[in-house]
């Protein structure tokens, strides 16, 4: 076996793995590190349920282990239970405040013996919301610990404005990390499918229908219905998605006239590594998150919506910018409307068309990299936690369990 120095260990921890933009990143990053030496494991709650995530991961190698509540252990397949080598130092990654803590409380060295680098990767605005108001005490003593020791890192500036306002930081006090959604970048210089206005001119977007936080699926529909009936040309609309709000848009697409509603495709689920064959196809992508990532690795122009909103509202173009790839609805902010970025997409030049769709690429590139992303976020830091920030966040977490637990008890009266 390997010297325990020598070994480089990785734990993604996940409760629940289901078909989204986390789960594709957290894919990624398996991916990234397995290929280039680590010891790469993913933990999670539950058992995999989603076939095109099984897909997906099938292709990378890996260790999954998932928690066995009897046990108390963490066990593969084989029902072999998680271990690593004495005093190995590892590495381990949560995305939201609430599994953070859950996976704090399960991986410690008094169990297994060896070091824990506990980060926390915010790629959610409310990632770091705990529960709420009433227990802000809580949630305030655990990000200044984490940002402390460099624990804690944000996906963009939206995620870091949303925990600063939440918790009231003082900015001036303490250092916010940013790194980008890490993205495997396709550096081929190929050309994507070139918009004509002889040819179908497709939108495509691709989300779970969790409304309102992807409430501009409804609105995209609106909208299309409004550009259908002014632009003389070829157009369709594809969408691609599930969830638990499917049906209100089937009854929107329903209630369209059949002449708009036939150029309408809504498609299920489909596995990730599909998803850039959809890509390839469409003119103009409309999405938020990961997608957006893809799209732009297919030199895609991406017009990118603004969460928690019914309509048609969007911050602008990917191109322009970068670093907004889901803000929340703000009433006191001005925004675009599909209706007018679509119709100003369908207006370009071929020449221009081409150009702002390269300029997708160009920003991906300089700013997404998965090679250095992935690698910043595991040398971000090397501090384990000292004793006493260990006590509080364990006393933290086992409050917060009893919180739950309480919560549910009050539920079933």
């Amino acid at each position: 076996m390997k010297d325990n120095l020598t070994i480089k260990t990785i734990v993604v921890f996940c409760e629940k793995m289901a078909m989204g933009g986390t789960e594709t990143m957290i894919m990624r990053l398996l991916s990234w590190y397995s290929l280039r030496g680590f010891r790469v494991l993913l933990l999670t709650m539950r058992e995999i349920e989603s076939t095109s995530i099984l897909n997906d991961l099938n292709k990378i190698d890996f260790e999954h282990y998932v928690y066995n509540f009897k046990k108390r252990e963490f066990c593969n397949s084989k029902n072999i239970c998680l271990s690593f080598q004495n005093n190995e130092k590892v590495w381990v990654n949560t995305q939201f405040i609430q599994e953070f803590l859950r996976c704090y409380s399960l991986l410690k060295r008094s169990k297994y013996n060896c070091y824990f680098v506990h980060n926390l990767f915010i790629v959610h605005p409310f990632s770091t919301f705990l529960f709420n108001k009433y227990f802000n005490f809580l949630g305030k003593k655990l990000i200044k610990i984490l940002l402390t020791n460099k624990n804690l890192v944000f996906m963009d500036e939206e995620c870091v404005n949303a925990s600063v306002d939440f918790y009231k930081l003082d900015v001036k006090k303490f250092k916010f990390d940013i790194l980008r959604l890490p993205f495997l970048i396709n550096t081929d210089n190929y050309s994507t499918v070139i918009k004509s206005k002889q040819n179908n001119f497709n939108i495509l977007t691709i989300a779970r229908f969790e409304f309102p936080f992807k409430g501009y699926v409804l609105g995209l529909i609106s909208s299309f219905e409004n550009i259908f009936n002014t632009y003389e040309g070829e157009i369709s609309l594809t969408i691609i998605g599930y969830g638990r709000d499917k049906p209100v848009v089937d009854e929107l697409i329903d209630s369209l006239p059949i002449e708009i509603s036939s150029k309408i495709q809504l498609l299920d689920e489909i596995p990730y590594s599909k998803i850039g064959e959809y890509i390839e196809k469409c003119s103009v992508f409309i999405g938020m998150g990961t997608t957006i990532l893809d799209a732009a690795n297919l030199n895609k122009i991406v017009i990118v919506p603004v969460c928690y909103q019914n309509s048609n509202l969007t911050t602008g173009y990917f191109h322009e910018n970068f670093n907004i790839i889901g803000e929340i609805y703000r009433e006191e902010s001005v925004y675009e409307t599909f209706d007018n970025l679509i119709l100003k997409t369908l207006n370009y030049s071929q020449a221009d068309f081409n150009k702002i769709s390269n300029k997708s690429k160009e920003v991906l590139i300089e700013h997404y990299d998965i090679n250095m992303i992935a690698n910043n976020l595991f040398t971000h830091t090397n501090k384990v936690h000292s004793f006493i920030h260990c006590q509080i966040i364990n006393c933290i977490a086992n409050l917060c369990f009893f919180i739950v637990y309480i919560y549910n008890k009050m539920i079933k009266i």
